[in-house]
């Protein structure tokens, strides 16, 4: 991951001292609850190694691991040989029963945790912009549009509050998939415990907050991960549905809503008065990326036997590149959400604009429901909409509909108030089914 797109704890999160020192930990948890399991249990051997977490220089030890590495082509076994080179005799009962993806796989499993605990701060943060914009307005009318036209009238509220559900529910499924990655395995070479016990597992990984791999192979089966990334290319899908939004509402020939623009901002190389919307842009394209790594994720699912090698290369890139992607997006996202510029006049203008035809539906059934037939009332409707006139309320006139409908209730079908009537109960289900067991749960 460049740095553009990643920050400074993110980028820490995922080097190869923190990785060293989570299989560290992984390892001293295992021997632990070894040494105890049979009987052998040596306190002064057990804290020494865990004292040496701290002492032991991790970005000096990940350049040692490198060097080793490039000789034995393991970095397992240069883990363990520079392992034994720092603490000597104390390390020679470390890895005892294991193989490498014990390590690898459950250490995998904590730090796609810890980065899931950013995310979710990020994604916390978001759902309480949009949530606080969608309260903010409520009842400020504009256009609807489905198919890029116009359609009947909503409220900017309601745009920004359907936003808000979907980063809910991006959530609640983001939270189950890190559930599901949150095991590990002590099983050893094929996942039969050949050298090991299923207790010993269960306590070393109850110890490190997992719980362990129902039937492993040699790793944790990829499903799991493939949920992972999936609940992350799902977000992903959420993210560019707002972004492209924006990039709508900011669009030349509809300007009501905007990106923030700082003070000393240029929008083009070439024309001064440029006002892009490169943020949400920008956001749009490294969404495309983040299926991407999905996909990938999706074909690591099928490997040999009880385990090949093919998706270790695969996870080390998009481990660190998706989980930091997702809080850089999220980040950027708040920011404008946040700071959104909203134009009320040109949204009133804009649905003003598009006339009385948007309340045609409202019409239509009025008429049926006073006995006409829906296709007589449909294609009355229609023709009066399309008619030549601006105003369908014109083109509606000696057509009858004074016979269905008195001056009352032609006049509510094109009040706008009468359509949204049902915005505060939208609120409430919103605020009672999402946000506020969400907020009772912190």
């Amino acid at each position: 991951m460049i740095d553009r797109y990643q920050s400074k704890s993110m980028k820490e999160w995922w080097s190869d001292a923190r990785k060293f020192r989570t299989w560290y930990q992984v390892e001293c948890a295992y021997l632990k609850a070894y040494l105890e399991f049979y009987d052998r249990y040596d306190e002064k051997l057990i804290n020494d190694l865990y004292g040496y977490e701290d002492s032991i220089d991790w970005q000096e030890f990940s350049i040692r691991v490198k060097e080793y590495d490039a000789i034995v082509k393991h970095d397992v076994i240069a883990f363990l040989h520079v392992l034994e080179e720092k603490i000597g005799k104390q390390a020679r009962l470390i890895h005892v029963g294991l193989t490498s993806s014990d390590i690898v796989d459950t250490s995998f499993a904590l730090l796609l945790n810890g980065a899931a605990v950013e995310i979710d701060k990020k994604l916390d943060q978001i759902i309480n912009s949009l949530w606080q914009q969608a309260r903010n307005y409520k009842g400020v009318l504009m256009l609807g549009r489905t198919h890029g036209q116009a359609a009947e009238p909503t409220t900017f509220g309601l745009k920004l509050l359907s936003h808000a559900c979907e980063m809910w529910r991006g959530r609640q499924r983001f939270k189950q998939a890190t559930q599901e990655i949150s095991v590990g395995k002590f099983s050893g070479a094929v996942g039969v415990y050949a050298h090991t016990h299923p207790h010993i597992e269960d306590r070393a990984l109850q110890n490190l907050g997992l719980k362990a791999e129902t039937v492993a192979t040699q790793v944790v089966a990829r499903d799991r991960h493939a949920a992972y990334f999936g609940a992350l290319a799902c977000l992903a899908g959420s993210i560019e549905r707002l972004a492209v939004e924006i990039r709508l509402l900011m669009h030349g020939q509809v300007k009501e809503a905007f990106e923030p623009f700082s003070l000393k901002q240029k929008g083009s190389s070439a024309m001064p008065h440029k006002k892009n919307p490169v943020l949400s842009e920008n956001l749009s394209g490294l969404m495309r990326m983040m299926r991407s790594y999905a996909l990938a994720a999706f074909e690591n699912q099928a490997l040999w036997h009880e385990r090949d090698i093919s998706h270790s290369s695969v996870e080390r890139i998009i481990a660190p590149d998706a989980t930091s992607l997702m809080e850089f997006a999220l980040e950027r996202l708040n920011d404008i959400i946040a700071h959104l510029v909203v134009d009320k006049e040109k949204l009133s203008h804009n649905l003003e604009q598009a006339g009385d035809k948007l309340y045609s539906q409202g019409l239509m059934l009025a008429l049926v429901n006073k006995g006409m037939m829906r296709q007589q009332a449909y294609e009355l409707v229609q023709k009066a909409a399309l008619g030549a006139h601006g105003s369908m309320k014109e083109n509606l006139r000696d057509t009858g509909v004074e016979n269905f409908l008195t001056k009352d209730e032609f006049e509510q079908i094109f009040s706008p108030a009468f359509t949204l009537r049902h915005e505060d109960s939208m609120f409430e289900r919103v605020e009672n089914l999402c946000l506020r067991p969400a907020l009772n749960a912190r």
